[in-house]
């Protein structure tokens, strides 16, 4: 009886014992990798369509917003299939001279792309040192439909004849100022927050230049609103602007201009303004929130109100005037998102919401280069709180339930946590979890593939590269998954029982020691008892 007492009391201050080193030993659950990432430094959404029949090298000079060591370049098609033959990018000089040598772009490894109608292509990354002052020259020679915005927003952009992508200095060039065929510049650095503009052509840009090809006048993607308020928070703030669009038209496009992009954190949404005459309040104001609906998933929502519109062309002034109130009230006071950017007053006349300040509008609809100014200075006065990164958090894991499972494959498991969004993934021991579903932000399903038996590590990824690892998480057996409900209580890093229960490792290397001389102490007397006993 005491020989079973005494292997029992040994039996349980072993476990004890191991369970304390082990819980000491084992790292953080929480270690979490925040690895270099790309996200967008430009971005111009192509809604039109330009052809070129015969070869021509186009130079588009264009601004960064980011900074890193590399990046990676999206061309776009427009209504009919595109042909790269060649692109390259170098630091822009002007007059369509390069300051640095060209890099010649790949595509899979191939220097020339054949894209069908609408279709998108993104380069191989190249090493190329940027920063958010940085302009580049985009060179690419092509010939079929190209994908292109309304306006002629990039000034010192040229067109040349023939193959010309890899000259320093082309000779022979006309202007030509539209965005066409480029669609995102990805740069890669530390992460940050991101934001997309997504909005009409206040938003794109337009002021008083021409439509289409002409190059009279022009206007700059520079001067745009997002443009100045990316410079004065630092954060890009890339273009969605559509011209034309309205809240509908926004809606429909968001796919092909919106959620292509990679890494955005949060989107500023101005738009309803070409919708005032043919749309009552509440139609607006429901489009708004389907089109908000969509986009919940993807990125913060913040949400401008609307301008001043003098100038109506499709409806009487007083109902333009009377659903635009409307619709901002509801913008200020009931809309679902993360926060209101209040651009109405800074443009309008003091005193009458309805116009214009003086020199602040230059059509009765778009704002003047000043006004676009004042709009980026209170965009980034309310977007100032997105500076910090310190609240960027990739994935956290907390637990799995359950922690072990068949090495065949096929455990339903249960990770909870923090900070998980849709298209992340998860691998259990480097092998890739089916059926990964995020419920929600703090709880992910998946079922487990196969591995040989043993603990191994889970780690989570979200779609922007931040990753969570739980070392020694979850362990593959040769045997079925048991049945919960009959389980025997397993070691959880971050759970409530078995080891890691609400002592922490400390409290446990500190009792651990005093059961072991406890221990000691009570099998001493019972070998003195049992020496008194024979003696």
């Amino acid at each position: 009886m005491r020989n079973r007492q005494f292997k029992g009391a040994l039996r349980a201050t072993y476990w004890l014992l191991s369970c304390s080193l082990s819980v000491a030993l084992v790292p953080a659950a929480r270690a979490q990798t925040v690895p270099n990432v790309f996200q967008p430094a430009f971005h111009q959404a192509l809604d039109v369509s330009v052809s070129t029949a015969t070869r021509t090298t186009y130079r588009t000079k264009i601004p960064v917003g980011r900074g890193g060591g590399r990046l990676r370049i999206s061309f776009k098609a427009g209504d009919g299939s595109l042909t790269l033959h060649a692109a390259t990018v170098a630091l822009a000089g002007s007059r369509g001279q390069l300051a640095s040598s060209p890099i010649p772009l790949t595509f899979s490894g191939s220097p020339v792309a054949t894209l069908a109608p609408r279709a998108r292509i993104t380069s191989d990354p190249i090493s190329l040192a940027v920063s958010i002052s940085t302009e580049l020259y985009v060179s690419f020679d092509v010939d079929g439909a190209m994908a292109a915005s309304y306006i002629n927003a990039f000034p010192d952009s040229y067109a040349f004849a023939g193959s010309v992508a890899g000259l320093q200095a082309p000779s022979g060039g006309a202007p030509f100022m539209r965005a066409a065929a480029v669609d995102t510049i990805d740069v890669e650095g530390p992460r940050t927050k991101a934001i997309v503009a997504i909005g009409d052509s206040i938003t794109e840009g337009y002021i008083s230049g021409n439509w289409g090809n002409y190059v009279n006048a022009n206007d700059d993607y520079r001067n745009a609103w997002p443009a100045i308020a990316q410079g004065l928070t630092g954060l890009p703030i890339v273009n969605a602007g559509v011209a034309g669009q309205g809240v509908f038209g926004a809606a429909s496009s968001l796919d092909a201009e919106v959620l292509t992009l990679q890494g955005i954190t949060d989107c500023v949404v101005l738009i309803g303004t070409n919708d005032l005459g043919a749309n009552t309040a509440d139609r607006i104001e429901a489009g708004l929130e389907a089109l908000f609906a969509r986009l919940r998933s993807f990125c913060g929502i913040w949400v401008g109100t609307l301008l001043p519109k003098e100038n109506p062309v499709d409806a009487p002034y007083a109902t333009v005037v009377a659903r635009r109130i409307a619709v901002n009230d509801w913008i200020r006071h009931q809309a679902q998102v993360k926060g209101v950017i209040d651009f109405e007053p800074v443009v309008a006349l003091p005193g009458d919401i309805n116009r214009f300040g003086p020199g602040l509008g230059q059509d009765g609809i778009h704002p003047t280069i000043a006004g676009q100014r004042l709009l980026g200075q209170e965009a980034a006065r309310v977007l100032a709180v997105l500076e910090p990164v310190a609240d960027l958090q990739g994935p956290q894991i907390e637990t799995i339930q359950p922690a072990s499972g068949s090495s065949a494959g096929g455990t339903t498991v249960q990770i909870s946590g923090a900070n998980f969004v849709p298209g992340s993934t998860l691998t259990i021991g480097g092998v890739a979890a089916a059926s990964v579903t995020v419920t929600t932000s703090g709880s992910l399903t998946a079922t487990t593939g196969p591995h040989p038996s043993g603990a191994v590590d889970i780690v989570v990824t979200g779609p922007d590269g931040l990753s969570a690892r739980l070392a020694t998480g979850f362990t593959y057996t040769d045997q079925a998954s048991p049945d919960p409900a009959q389980a025997t209580p397993t070691l959880s890093p971050a759970g409530t029982g078995g080891c890691n229960g609400s002592g922490s490792p400390a409290s446990l290397l500190f009792v651990v020691p005093f059961l072991g001389f406890a221990l000691l102490r009570s099998v001493s007397a019972s070998r003195r008892r049992a020496r008194a006993l024979t003696s």
